[in-house]
């Protein structure tokens, strides 16, 4: 009965202390781009893991895709809801998310992870996918198609819309990248003290063969040379990057 009751005491110790980090509010990378802290508690690990994956999968996954498929078929003189696509529909990018919230244990979350923090994710994750629009789809001319929310033009020609496309797929694949694979996996290993075999410069840009950048390079060069000139990859990557590392400052907060 003692070393059950010994056991139960040193399983449910370690549950709360967790790293060690309850109180530090550490730094996630000190002195670098990244914004953030490792969670104080399994309890807000949980809540980050979540909205990480899901501010990934609707502001950024689902905004893009519905730009994909505007630019696929007014390339092509079709018709495309593109407010439908992300707004209006009952399992639109918007509405998805308002879905996810409701299903959220809240109390796992940190203060600073509240309902209007968490409503205010998408926006800032949103106006990341505008700038991307407006550096993919960027071609003003004035026979282009404007997208319905003022930022980008889908050109005329299919080939150069073809090669805008597979370039914001890249960038689709980006955000599973540095969210998933970069920030939530290796914050994960630091909280629990496990061996970090890459950083996180290591894991976004410095591997010059699997970091996200290089994924992304290697992308570009398949999408073909029919992107407009005004399409500079290298701009492309560094504002999205930038965007994201800012942001998850949002998600990884801290209540000190």
């Amino acid at each position: 009965m003692w070393k059950l009751v010994i056991a139960l005491f040193a399983a449910t110790t370690f549950s709360a202390v967790g790293a060690g980090t309850a109180s530090a509010a550490t730094p996630l990378d000190p002195g670098g781009p990244l914004a953030g802290y490792i969670p104080p508690s399994q309890g807000g690990l949980s809540c980050t893991r979540y909205l990480n994956k899901r501010v990934t999968i609707m502001p950024l996954n689902c905004e893009m895709s519905c730009a994909v498929d505007f630019a696929a078929a007014a390339a092509r003189g079709l018709g495309f809801d593109y407010d439908y696509c992300r707004s209006t529909w009952t399992y639109s990018c918007r509405n998805q998310y308002q879905r996810a919230l409701g299903k959220l244990d809240q109390g796992t979350c940190m203060n600073c992870l509240d309902d209007p923090a968490r409503q205010g994710l998408y926006p800032l994750y949103e106006a990341a996918v505008q700038v991307a629009k407006d550096q993919i789809y960027c071609d003003n001319n004035l026979n282009n198609t404007p997208f319905p929310d003022g930022h980008g033009f889908v050109s005329q020609q299919r080939d150069v819309v073809k090669c805008q496309n597979k370039i914001m797929r890249s960038l689709i694949k980006s955000t599973r990248c540095l969210n998933i694979r970069c920030h939530q996996k290796i914050t994960e290993l630091m909280y629990w003290n496990k061996p970090i075999r890459q950083t996180f410069a290591q894991c976004e840009t410095d591997d010059v063969v699997k970091s996200c950048k290089a994924r992304f390079q290697q992308s570009v060069l398949k999408a073909g040379s029919s992107c407009p000139p005004c399409l500079d990859a290298n701009a492309i990557w560094a504002s999205f990057q930038t965007a994201l590392d800012t942001n998850n400052g949002n998600i990884y907060c801290t209540d000190q």
